[in-house]
């Protein structure tokens, strides 16, 4: 759920920032069949990465059944019920949020493809080596990778845009990646995964302690996952929008009149760098005159009111950035 959004009037200059919830889930469902790959941008009208998601997820019930059936074979039967329905319910949650494109779901939809990996390792640990074990990992693996690409972060986050407007995720702080992101996942798999299962088999204080401990532990790092998922560069009417939580005290738009270019960022910039350390290119938006924006050094720090003349973002769609800038007259020279 967005907790702000720049709502932009082509009819006027005017622009104000509201708190709105996501498109109803049922409009949804009944409107996917007329979104190209079930967003309404034209970017992944064709995206291979969206179908090869389904069908890795389609796959699964019928190379996994086996494998886990003999990994389950000694366990106990509440442990059996518990896990199979465990299973089912985890690979009906799959196919739903592969098929309903919601910003809000972009990061249990990433947390749910590592679980799945943990899954299938465990898995194939517990079992004979066999052929179609072999095809599960590899399923498992290749679906986690999808799940992590921009592509994918694009396709969700546009399915809870509204209007003419498109969003551009933006990269991870790189020092985050580094270790804070995957240990923060590791520990909700882990919760998610041990809890139910030691509580099945009647491990009482290991399965009580992981689920109280681990789980205020996993929701403390489901919050911060999901913040990173929400900063964004984006494209309304009015111009364009950084919207980045972890940085901004609030959403930062620059009218369409008063960007000279966006164009790639070069080393020695004198540009102010909204782009957190990130990994990769960074694209610069040179502005007409100086423009005020509240940037916070951290969590708790206090906006501090910069005048910038140009600034720097990292968006995970270099290609996606150009081409919609041009489409909207922007210069990217």
């Amino acid at each position: 759920m967005l907790w702000a959004l720049i709502k932009a009037r082509s009819s006027s200059a005017r622009f104000s920032c509201s708190v709105v919830t996501s498109p109803p889930l049922v409009s949804l469902l009944l409107d996917w069949h007329n979104l190209p790959c079930g967003c309404k941008h034209q970017y992944v009208t064709k995206d291979y990465r969206i179908w090869a998601l389904r069908l890795t997820w389609l796959a699964l019930p019928f190379t996994a059944g086996n494998m886990f059936d003999n990994a389950l074979s000694a366990s106990t039967r509440s442990v059996q019920i518990t896990a199979v329905i465990g299973l089912w319910f985890l690979w009906a949650l799959g196919l739903l949020m592969s098929l309903v494109p919601l910003s809000s779901l972009l990061t249990p939809f990433r947390v749910l493809a590592a679980m799945n990996v943990v899954i299938a390792i465990w898995g194939a640990i517990e079992s004979p080596s066999s052929l179609l074990g072999i095809v599960t990992l590899c399923l498992s693996g290749s679906f986690f990778v999808l799940a992590l690409t921009p592509q994918v972060g694009f396709w969700h986050v546009n399915g809870s845009s509204y209007g003419n407007e498109v969003r551009i995720p933006l990269k991870p702080p790189g020092v985050m990646l580094l270790g804070p992101i995957p240990i923060a996942a590791s520990g909700i798999v882990v919760t998610l995964v041990s809890s139910p299962i030691l509580l099945a088999d009647k491990q009482w204080l290991a399965g009580s302690l992981i689920a109280g401990f681990g789980g205020g532990c996993s929701f403390v790092a489901f919050r911060s996952l999901h913040v990173l998922t929400q900063r964004w560069l984006v494209f309304v009417p009015a111009g364009v929008v950084v919207h980045d939580p972890l940085l901004l005290s609030d959403p930062f738009l620059v009218k369409r009149n008063g960007i000279r270019s966006i164009h790639l960022a070069l080393v020695g910039s004198n540009a102010e760098d909204l782009t957190m350390n990130s990994l990769g290119h960074s694209i610069e938006v040179e502005l007409n005159q100086e423009a005020e924006i509240a940037v916070r050094k951290g969590p708790k720090a206090e906006s501090a009111i910069l005048n910038v003349s140009s600034f720097t973002v990292s968006a995970s769609l270099l290609s996606s950035v150009f081409s919609e800038a041009q489409r909207r007259a922007i210069s990217t020279g």
